[in-house]
């Protein structure tokens, strides 16, 4: 009994992964749309440098099928640069529709926040890294919509390591505090997504992952060399 639940366990996860891999893959077309607004982006001029980072993040994001995109929202005291919300469609599908294959997929596996369907981007065009005071405001805008998740994108990041005085110190205890994802999305990334080595919501999953752990995000790209033969031996021995 324990061997067939333990089978069906690992059968239901691994189906899990190879359904969200292929959601989440980008075909040849879009890669190639994608590489032509990358390479735009990192030659243009400072003046032209903020429409192309608008229009590449506007791509990501609408190539990522789970999501709907709202661009340029107001409200009565502030401007949204993005407002990204969980489809209706694939939140019905993922809860319901995959009962009867084992298993369900989650927010949490799109990188989203259990109880919100929603995040909010903002793209800076500066000629340097994103300074403590601009994080700070950006926390405030997220305060005021009650968000947990917020990105910031941008050319050369956030200012700083970990010091408190720096933006990657403050959005650190920001997530201690108050349990606050405020994600630095920077060339380095752009540069991941078009070499094809990791996609936009591995990156955000393995970010927040960092700002929870305080640890580098790449070390949750690299899996332990025998990971993968003993999954393989172990669903061996139960059939």
């Amino acid at each position: 009994m324990y061997e067939s639940e333990s089978k069906s366990l690992i059968d239901s996860c691994i189906k899990k992964e190879e359904l969200l891999k292929e959601l989440k893959r980008w075909d040849d077309e879009v890669y190639f749309e994608y590489n032509s607004l990358f390479k735009k982006f990192k030659v243009s001029s400072t003046t032209e440098k903020g429409e192309s980072l608008e229009a590449l993040v506007k791509f990501i994001l609408s190539k990522t099928k789970f999501f709907n995109v709202y661009g340029n929202i107001r409200t009565s005291t502030n401007e949204i640069d993005q407002l990204v919300i969980f489809k209706q469609e694939y939140k019905s599908y993922f809860e319901k529709d995959l009962k009867s294959h084992g298993f369900k997929i989650y927010q949490e596996d799109l990188g989203l926040d259990p109880d919100q369907g929603y995040f909010i981007c903002e793209c800076k065009n500066y000629n340097k890294a994103i300074d403590v005071t601009w994080v700070g405001k950006f926390y405030s805008l997220m305060k005021a919509l009650n968000c947990k998740i917020g990105i910031i994108f941008s050319y050369y990041g956030l200012s700083g390591k970990k010091a408190l005085k720096d933006a990657c110190g403050l959005t650190r205890i920001l997530n201690i505090k108050e349990g606050m994802y405020i994600i630095d999305f920077n060339i380095d990334d752009f540069t991941e997504i078009n070499n094809k080595n990791n996609n936009f919501i591995d990156l955000v999953i393995a970010k927040k992952n960092a700002l929870k752990f305080d640890t580098n995000y790449k070390s949750f790209f690299q899996s332990h060399p025998n990971e993968e033969i003993a999954l393989r031996d172990w669903k061996k021995e139960l059939c």
